[in-house]
């Protein structure tokens, strides 16, 4: 069983970062970035969770809980994603543990189909990725209202899982 893993990592200040490692799906190795900092005397690289000092008692229980919680969120975003037969790469990972770690608003990464496809219709009009033909966009325009009609018959919305 796949293992989540904390290691800290030398940042050139008194204080180390702490990073999460996961290995998932057939040698996939996610490395996250948390938000948490020490003092490498602090670590318990055996345990791999801070050391409860007398000095610090509080702040140090707490970053151990939070890198529990973070440690059991990795374990079922990879369970929730293999029972949902989806291939999870480490972008999506990221963006999970992002969302889950309030990094991120999920609502405002989060875009609908049909937000996406008017925007990819703005790029290409634009021509800041490719220039397409007018003929082109017209079809696309064409498509995307024929799309938005089919969605407000049916009362449906097209997500992005």
């Amino acid at each position: 069983m796949a293992e989540v893993r904390f290691y800290l990592k030398d940042t050139g200040h008194p204080k180390f970062q702490i990073y999460l490692t996961y290995v998932y799906e057939k040698g996939k190795r996610l490395r996250y970035h948390t938000k948490f900092t020490i003092l490498e005397d602090d670590w318990h690289p055996k345990r791999q969770r801070p050391k409860i000092s007398l000095t610090r008692p509080h702040e140090n229980s707490d970053i151990s809980i939070q890198l529990d919680k973070l440690a059991s969120e990795a374990i079922s975003i990879n369970a929730r994603y293999q029972n949902e037969k989806v291939i999870l790469n480490n972008t999506l990972f990221k963006r999970e543990l992002d969302i889950f770690t309030n990094k991120v608003d999920p609502s405002a990464s989060k875009k609908n189909f049909i937000q996406f496809f008017e925007q990819f219709i703005n790029t290409r009009k634009q021509g800041t990725k490719r220039r397409y033909s007018e003929g082109s966009i017209e079809v696309y325009s064409t498509t995307l209202k024929k799309v938005k009609q089919f969605a407000a018959s049916k009362k449906c919305k097209f997500d992005f899982p």
